[in-house]
């Protein structure tokens, strides 16, 4: 990615702009062509993206609230891998024309909020329009490691609406801020039935060495707490509730009074 575009990209609306075109075709490809794949922004610092042969062009059309062209470049080898590899040039170009059509659909809500009503018309394209600016670079890598290169390259129209959602950033803000969080629960979801050993804590107290050497049966050890105090629920060490101790089926057991802080690791 060239350097000139990565000073656009600090720009959250770009940004989220890139990102939403990006997980929207990744869902599209999967429902459409059953091709599974990441699709996001390229790292600068990672593997430089597959070089395009034979480019094949895609023109998405903006109108309304948000106005401008982005033109989708894929190399005709990417296409035929995205497309999942169906026979004949014409069906793999006409295949991904299906799938961003399908993006179109959705992709115009992302930005109602911000811009009002948006209208996106998809076609195939004989080439990117010369005004077009640098691309920002996509790398879709499918469930082998094998990795296909997308531009996008923005009019300067489509580009300086996209940025001028910056005087309603907290809006936007939100929107990135959404995108992240729904990868990060899905993240989450998936360690959510790992089971975690909790301790309940009654009270502690020091001892030295000595006393520890003369307990013996029948020995009382006096706690740092009185027998009104809450308990306190344990999780690695860290204290994540108090309450009150019960007895259930002749089994200790808490009840939750208070909740702390979530535990941050």
């Amino acid at each position: 990615m060239s350097s000139s575009f990565e000073n656009q990209l600090d720009n959250q609306a770009v940004r989220f702009f890139a990102t939403t075109f990006a997980r929207l075709l990744a869902d599209s490809l999967q429902g459409t062509t059953g091709v599974t794949c990441c699709i996001e922004i390229a790292d600068p610092q990672a593997d430089p993206v597959p070089v395009l042969i034979e480019p094949v062009h895609f023109c998405l059309t903006f109108e309304g609230g948000l106005a401008g062209a982005c033109y989708a470049v894929v190399g005709q080898t990417h296409v035929e891998a995205l497309a999942g590899g169906r026979a004949g040039a014409k069906d793999h170009a006409s295949a991904f024309l299906s799938c961003l059509e399908a993006v179109s659909s959705t992709l115009p809500d992302q930005f109602k909020e911000v811009h009002g009503p948006v209208s996106l018309r998809v076609a195939a394209a004989p080439a990117c329009a010369p005004t077009a600016v640098e691309a920002i670079e996509l790398c879709a890598k499918d469930e082998k490691g094998e990795a296909s290169a997308i531009l996008l390259y923005l009019e300067p129209q489509l580009l300086q609406g996209l940025r001028s959602a910056r005087g309603q950033g907290t809006v936007v803000q939100g929107a990135v801020q959404g995108v992240a969080q729904g990868a990060a629960q899905a993240n989450l979801e998936l360690v959510m039935d790992v089971e975690l050993s909790v301790t309940l804590r009654f009270g502690q107290r020091t001892l030295s060495l000595r006393e520890i050497l003369d307990l013996a049966s029948g020995s009382v050890v006096e706690l740092d707490r009185q027998v009104d105090e809450p308990v306190e629920l344990m999780l690695d060490g860290k204290v994540i509730a108090r309450g009150e101790a019960v007895i259930i089926d002749g089994n200790y057991g808490l009840r939750v009074t208070q909740v702390l802080q979530p535990v941050v690791y």
